[in-house]
């Protein structure tokens, strides 16, 4: 697994650094994310469960907890990968069954991540969806990942804040160098703004 920092994180995904930033700051972290993507996935929903867990973005704290999480584990943090096989309901069952237990952490919260979240049985994708539409007693939140956003069932999309790590993505081109270090800077903050946008929107619909 390639090791992202935060100092990384925020240079390659800076998009998605501003959102999950954003989201702290204000006190408005989303009950699940779905993270869309072809690289990096499962390590940056780790980096945002470290963030959600500690709900900072300081680097040094988040950092440490990330390796902890990675080396050791979190009993307050599950994982269901589907990366090299299906994800099953009874997989599911128990993951939702360890999330209503009581939470070690200061702040109460329990992570859930769900690991190429496509590659679920149709009955763990259900399963999983009443999990989602069910509040829990505790502070449990939900980060998805998926390479092909048109493999999730749209029940399950429509209940989370997606995050389409592509969407910064700058085709080169032979060009003179300053120019174009102008060039992909402006486009840098349009796509910035735009996502950030779309995002804010998605919040008032999950909030609704």
């Amino acid at each position: 697994m390639i090791q992202l920092k935060t100092d990384k994180i925020h240079k390659q995904y800076p998009i998605l650094y501003r959102i999950v930033k954003n989201s702290v700051q204000r006190h408005k972290i989303p009950h699940a994310y779905l993270l869309v993507g072809e690289h990096h996935l499962l390590e940056l929903a780790y980096w945002m469960t470290s963030v959600r867990m500690l709900e900072s973005v300081k680097t040094t704290e988040v950092d440490h907890l990330l390796n902890q999480i990675k080396e050791h584990g979190n009993e307050d943090v599950l994982v269901l990968d589907g990366a090299n096989q299906s994800i099953k309901k009874d997989d599911v069952t128990e993951a939702l069954r360890q999330l209503n237990l009581t939470s070690k952490q200061a702040n109460g919260v329990k992570c859930l991540i769900v690991h190429h979240v496509d590659h679920g049985t149709p009955a763990a994708l259900n399963a999983f969806l009443k999990g989602l539409e069910e509040p829990s007693s505790h502070d449990v939140h939900f980060i998805l990942t998926t390479d092909n956003v048109n493999q999730v069932l749209p029940t399950i999309v429509s209940r989370c804040l997606v995050v389409n790590l592509a969407s910064t993505v700058v085709e080169e081109v032979e060009v003179d160098e300053e120019v174009a270090h102008d060039v992909e800077t402006f486009i840098h903050k349009m796509w910035d703004q735009l996502d950030v946008a779309i995002v804010e929107l998605q919040l008032l619909n999950i909030s609704d």
